[in-house]
């Protein structure tokens, strides 16, 4: 009878010992968790591009690409822009061996300033959680979260369409359907002898199925689309107004106008489907 109390008693110390041990690394894994998570704002609020890619999954990499892209076309406006992140709220809600959730609030409180005059616009944004992590090789990654109550996952749509019209190929890498604007990301080969003016910045529209206007037309085009360089290869984007993809899953990217080659004007048309029926 005492052998058998001694046993079970040893049997209870080891469970507990187990259990403890395993609150302790729940608790480390917790707050590496957090750690990474803090670390991905200041990386944000820093303009710190490396950083976020470093600490972003391959699933979510696509959007700190676009905001590199943005961030290196907009050097070139009368415009700088200091962005700050105000969290409201931050806590690990769920942690397993591969995988996390974090429920998280913060504001992204961006402050652009006219480099002529002065004047400061400030614009608001959320990141909200649930912010879902992996761990991939030992290491915690961001996998999705929500921007202005839109998941990550729900806005970047790998479309892959192109078009050639002469020695000038148009394809389509990426859309991102955003709560605030669509925006189209472009690569534009020229492959002719002459430099190319491809005006898109007043001639691009969205169709949907039935061949009306998805949208407004244009609202933003990246000034690197003007003139094309012979030989060049060049990438940007185009904004447009926000799109409902419940209702629009098939769009088309109209572009046309008249564009330049020598001293000769050539008029031309594209016309490229994009699938918005799959995300990635």
């Amino acid at each position: 009878m005492k052998f058998l109390k001694k046993t079970l008693i040893v049997v209870l110390l080891l469970l507990l010992c187990f259990s403890l041990a395993s609150c302790a690394n729940n608790s480390e894994e917790k707050a590496e968790v957090e750690k990474v998570v803090k670390e991905y704002l200041k990386a944000i609020e820093n303009d710190d591009f490396a950083k976020q890619k470093d600490l972003t999954a391959k699933e979510a990499l696509d959007f700190t690409l676009f905001k590199e892209l943005e961030d290196e076309i907009g050097k070139d406006l009368p415009i700088k822009t200091t962005i700050e992140i105000e969290t409201k709220k931050l806590a690990v809600t769920k942690v397993s061996k591969l995988s996390a959730t974090v429920d998280m609030q913060a504001l992204l409180i961006a402050t652009n300033t006219l480099t002529e005059t002065g004047e400061k616009m400030r614009d608001v944004r959320r990141i909200d959680g649930p912010m879902r992590l992996e761990k991939i090789n030992d290491d915690w990654k961001i996998v999705d979260y929500l921007r202005d109550k839109k998941s990550l996952s729900e806005s970047i749509f790998t479309v892959n369409a192109s078009q050639t019209e002469r020695d000038l190929k148009v394809e389509v890498a990426k859309v991102f359907v955003l709560p605030r604007r669509t925006l189209v990301v472009l690569r534009v080969e020229n492959n002719g002898k002459d430099d190319v003016l491809l005006n898109a910045r007043h001639s691009a529209v969205l169709v949907d199925e039935k061949g009306m206007q998805a949208n407004a037309s244009t609202e933003e085009a990246a000034k690197i689309f003007d003139t094309i360089g012979s030989g060049k290869t060049v990438e940007g984007y185009l904004g447009f107004a926000p799109l409902d993809t419940k209702k629009n899953k098939s769009v088309r990217l109209v572009i046309e106008g008249v564009r330049s080659e020598g001293s000769s004007e050539i008029s031309w048309f594209y016309d490229i489907n994009l699938d918005l029926s799959k995300n990635k």
